[in-house]
């Protein structure tokens, strides 16, 4: 009872330096109220005076009781961007932990690391993670540090290989966004346009499409798809042919007549005849380079 009389009172903003430590040991309840109590009032105490909780809380880390430490992760999530030089003793947890503990550390050094500095080789480090889930929580929080991650590029790639499907389609997604090294992938995503379950193999595709510094290879690979028995893949295969024609239209077009020459079906014929149109419109002054490269083998 008093307790939760304390977690009302710092509720409505009456507390004294006496309060954060017994709100800490609350955080461990059996009483799920009084956990929950305890967790938002040290979060508003946080948001007001963070300095009065993050002694505190640093000691709760020290806990291995799973609730305890869970709440006390939570309320540090609260301090977004506070904290900093608790970073390095929350990563440290990672190793030390169950796998819904893990996740919530992960978490938490992200909400806190404004710079990444702590988060991105945590985050790198989760991606080996025996738990899918995990991997996922990693590899969703990268995109965060897109700036950063040509300098990783090699970990990311791996990540393509991930036993996990929705992981492998989350992969794909970073990739693309990769400033400078997303042509580094260009093997693996043709691995994975070729064969596998069909939303993998649309994913790359489309990822191969929207790489700029598309290559011979990867129109190779695109021109393959368009003759796929599955008639998404090959929708997926006009659509980045469409996409890499921006940028590459000679190729492009190539590969789409040859295709418009051998589709039986009508509404692949439109498909095709739609994207050659527009890249015809808008690409001239690419084909020189293509040929070149055709020329030299």
């Amino acid at each position: 009872m008093k307790t939760n009389v304390e977690i009302a009172l710092a509720l409505l903003g009456t507390y004294d330096d006496s309060t954060p430590p017994h709100l800490v040991k609350a955080l461990g309840s059996d009483h799920q109220s009084t956990a929950s109590g305890a967790r938002l009032a040290l979060s508003r105490i946080a948001r007001e005076s963070p300095e009065k909780i993050i002694s505190v809380l640093s000691e709760a880390l020290e806990v291995r009781e799973q609730q305890l430490l869970d709440n006390a992760l939570k309320v540090l999530q609260s301090l977004k961007g506070r904290g900093e030089h608790l970073l390095p003793q929350i990563a440290g947890l990672y190793d030390k932990v169950g796998p819904q503990l893990r996740r919530r550390v992960l978490w938490t050094v992200i909400d806190i690391d404004t710079k990444g500095d702590h988060a991105l080789p945590l985050c790198l480090k989760a991606l080996d993670d025996s738990e899918a889930f995990v991997r996922k929580e990693a590899l969703m929080a990268l995109v965060r540090y897109r700036p950063r991650l040509d300098s990783y590029s090699d970990q990311l790639i791996k990540a393509l290989q991930d036993r996990n499907e929705d992981n492998r389609l989350i992969a794909i997604g970073v990739i693309k966004g990769l400033p400078n090294r997303a042509a580094d992938a260009i093997p693996s995503l043709i691995s994975l346009a070729e064969s596998g379950p069909q939303r993998t193999r649309i994913a790359a595709i489309s990822a191969l499409g929207s790489i700029k510094a598309s290559s011979q290879e990867s129109f190779a690979a695109l021109g393959k798809a368009l003759v796929d028995k599955d008639e998404k893949i090959r929708v997926a295969a006009v659509n980045a042919l469409r996409v890499a024609g921006t940028s590459a239209s000679q190729p492009a077009i190539e590969i789409l007549e040859g295709a418009l020459a051998r589709e039986p079906e009508q509404r692949m014929r439109g498909l095709i005849t739609a994207a050659l149109d527009e890249l015809r419109k808008g690409g001239q002054g690419h084909s020189t380079g293509w040929k070149e490269k055709r020329r030299g083998g």
